[in-house]
């Protein structure tokens, strides 16, 4: 599995690496405005054929049409203008390594100005995501308020806690490899998860933080799908930690459900 994914990663960076190099050969025949019509106008016309050969639904609501066009205008369109004019002026690799900084400014606009949450596996992968906690204990500082649902239950006297024994860098070295592992063990997670099967009839209760930024309502989903005798309680209000947060409800709960189940 990792060696097929590893496959993929290597032709999208070939793939999409080298079309860089072939601005190149086409700047100076049309101007920048009009190559541009021409890459996107042909992508857009294969992506069209592709989507009506696998049949996939094109009916979007006025709505998502307007943040299609509004995507199409920042992302595809007026940036890569810009760009095209830079690759006039400077080599096409320093341009291609300039671009690919839209990973980590996406991250960053998504958590301020959409509210995404920013994963463990997100800054797992950033290249800057073991700098910052290594040296700034960003896991234990900022990505613990962020995985919480509702931030007064999180008090100050409450968080000191949790930076406390993460106050040196050799104590923060499990907060960056601990994601980076699980990543790492995907195809062993795969074969565990093969064997669900096995667990469908035990009883399960669900405890769901509905704000959680790591675990969303699908994954909530499929393990209510697997499990027979399941009960969920939802939080709406709560993150990925629901212990701290809802620690006075969940214990009734949890006593309750043992009761029932001995």
């Amino acid at each position: 599995m990792l060696t097929h994914s590893a496959s993929l990663y290597a032709s999208s960076v070939l793939i999409w690496g080298s079309t860089w190099y072939a601005i190149k050969f086409q700047l100076g025949l049309v101007a920048a405005e009009v190559s541009l019509v021409y890459r996107f106008a042909l992508a857009a016309a294969i992506l069209l054929l592709f989507c009506v050969a696998s049949r996939r639904n094109l009916r979007y609501s006025p709505r998502e049409h307007g943040y299609i066009a509004l995507q199409g205008l920042f992302l595809f369109s007026s940036n890569y203008l810009v760009f095209y004019w830079a690759t006039g002026l400077l080599t096409s690799g320093i341009v291609a390594l300039m671009f690919s900084t839209v990973i980590l400014m996406n991250i960053i606009n998504g958590a301020i100005f959409m509210r995404i949450g920013v994963s463990h596996r997100v800054l797992a992968g950033a290249g800057f995501g073991k700098f910052m906690i290594k040296y700034f204990n960003f896991f234990a500082k900022k990505v613990l308020k962020m995985a919480t649902g509702d931030k007064s239950r999180l008090t100050k006297e409450i968080h000191r806690h949790y930076i406390i024994p993460l106050a040196g860098m050799k104590e923060r070295k499990g907060t960056w490899v601990f994601p980076r592992q699980i990543i790492h063990s995907s195809q062993w997670l795969d074969e565990l998860w093969s064997k669900r099967a096995r667990i469908k009839d035990k009883p399960a209760l669900m405890l769901w933080g509905m704000k959680d930024i790591a675990f969303r309502e699908n994954e909530l989903k499929q393990w209510e799908k697997l499990f027979s005798k399941s009960k969920t309680v939802r939080f709406e209000d709560a993150g990925h930690m629901v212990q701290e947060e809802k620690g006075k409800e969940v214990v009734p709960i949890i006593d309750e459900f043992l009761i029932d189940h001995k």
